[in-house]
């Protein structure tokens, strides 16, 4: 059951906290600006292995009293550091580097998809989510960064010759074509 305003006011003048602030366990020890200040500086780190290294070391620091937080952190830490790992020009790095994008199409195809009141299948769910991709793609605006787009390209391509071996990359590309 939860208290009264006044029997939370009486408690937090003692000292003692009811609920967690915003940002959980680790705001409430105090290590919150230095996690925020140790991930700020390893993602804006020169290089990946750098910015790899700086997020391990917090990680490692963050085990005893947070192991939540230091498992999220490595479970992630390859995926997170992907664009960095392409030397890409650093506005497109910037850009690809956020959710951003995606959260505008996500919120483009929820502003269309709102309509429906109720979804008959999967295929309808499909349908409606193509027709909103269509209708939002109509306001897209060229990337910050657009023309370190070929140094992109050349990294993807890159990266499946490392994945699959030289000979699928060729076949794939003669199949395009």
């Amino acid at each position: 059951m939860r208290r009264s305003t006044h029997e939370r006011s009486a408690t937090v003048a003692e000292g003692k906290e009811i609920l967690p602030p915003r940002g959980g366990a680790i705001r409430r020890t105090g290590t919150y600006t230095s996690v925020g200040k140790a991930m700020h500086d390893a993602y804006h780190s020169s290089s990946s292995a750098a910015a790899k290294s700086r997020l391990q070391a917090l990680a490692n620091q963050l085990d005893a009293d947070h192991p939540g937080a230091a498992s999220s952190l490595r479970e992630g830490l390859d995926d997170t550091l992907t664009v960095k790992a392409m030397k890409l020009p650093a506005a497109l790095e910037r850009t690809l580097s956020t959710t951003n994008p995606i959260e505008n199409l996500n919120g483009g195809i929820r502003d269309i998809t709102h309509r429906v009141k109720r979804w008959r299948s999967g295929m309808m769910i499909m349908r409606w989510v193509a027709a909103a991709v269509i209708e939002h793609a109509k306001g897209f605006r060229r990337l910050r960064g657009h023309k370190g787009m070929p140094v992109l390209v050349a990294a993807l391509r890159n990266n499946d010759l490392t994945i699959d071996g030289p000979n699928t990359a060729v076949a794939d590309a003669t199949a395009v074509a």
